[in-house]
């Protein structure tokens, strides 16, 4: 939506409106109802909340708190749902000890670690377009 290039679903983050009308991020691709679709990095978030795209693709008005606002937001989602999945606590500071740590999850829980790479994949996308801009 953001940046107009096809890729595959799965590394998308997808969007839909919650309770209220209000975006919600859906990680895990599950919540009932219509969905927008946008990559995880920054320039594309941007592109997307300048052209309203979550708002079209969703059919519905979003509140526009800024792009900002939006990468933040996804990025202490994927946090919050990294952590969920390895049930314990992370630290995002280290990345490299963190993709160490996906991996060896990976060996022990197959179904598990698939879903730990993916979401390490989106939040790596994000932080690392955030810190080039």
């Amino acid at each position: 939506m953001g940046c107009r290039e096809r890729k595959e679903k799965q590394e998308l983050i997808r969007f839909c409106a919650g309770e209220g009308g209000r975006l919600q991020i859906d990680l895990r691709g599950g919540s009932p109802g219509r969905g927008a679709y946008l990559c995880p990095e920054a320039e594309c978030i941007r592109s997307a909340v300048k052209r309203n795209s979550l708002g079209r693709g969703l059919r519905r008005r979003v509140e526009d708190r800024g792009a900002g606002w939006l990468e933040g937001t996804i990025l202490r989602a994927i946090e919050e749902e990294l952590k969920e999945v390895f049930q314990s606590e992370l630290d995002f500071r280290h990345g490299d000890e963190t993709a160490r740590e996906i991996a060896s999850f990976s060996h022990r829980d197959k179904k598990k670690g698939e879903r730990a790479s993916l979401l390490w994949y989106k939040y790596r996308c994000l932080k690392n377009t955030e810190e080039i801009s």
